[in-house]
């Protein structure tokens, strides 16, 4: 498959020009108490273009030591979505945002405390980089130090180059 066909997938869904935002948080399972609250946020939620969905992930991510690559997240299933889209004229879009991080902040503490790399968005903080590789993270900033001591490869969810003696 060709792969601008791959990249269009989500394009009747997320039409170019609007605005979008978004949280997301790995879970081990798909609990009562976890659907409860996803099913409490969204009955509060007044962006008519807003979403809390699931994705299953588990499988073959399951079938691998915690330390075998970067990846990690070995316990995760399912990735929790709160998403919210919106003209780029919307008045509320301020009040919009809120609701999408008060959201996601509500499904978090049932989460694995961590969450795709690519799903971060710029305003969450390098803890949330962090937390998301777990005890990966130390491995991938002495790699960094290695071929990148000067970050030079930053503009993405960064990894710091560890200083000298392993410490980040």
């Amino acid at each position: 498959m060709p792969y601008t066909a791959v990249q269009s997938y989500l394009d009747d869904g997320e039409p170019r020009g609007m605005h979008y935002y978004w949280r997301t948080t790995y879970h081990a399972d798909l609990t009562d108490e976890l659907l409860d609250r996803a099913r409490a946020v969204f009955a509060d939620c007044e962006i008519p273009g807003a979403e809390v969905g699931f994705l299953h992930v588990g499988g073959a991510l399951n079938e691998h030591a915690e330390d075998d690559g970067a990846v990690g997240n070995r316990d995760t299933c399912y990735v929790s979505g709160v998403n919210g889209m919106w003209a780029p004229d919307e008045p509320r879009a301020d009040e919009f945002r809120h609701w999408v991080r008060a959201a996601g902040r509500a499904l978090e503490p049932l989460g694995t405390g961590r969450s795709y790399i690519n799903f971060q968005t710029a305003d969450e903080g390098e803890e949330r980089v962090r937390a998301t590789y777990g005890p990966n993270y130390d491995r991938l900033a002495a790699v960094k130090a290695r071929y990148d001591p000067g970050n030079l490869f930053r503009s993405n969810r960064n990894v710091r180059p560890a200083r000298t003696g392993g410490a980040p």
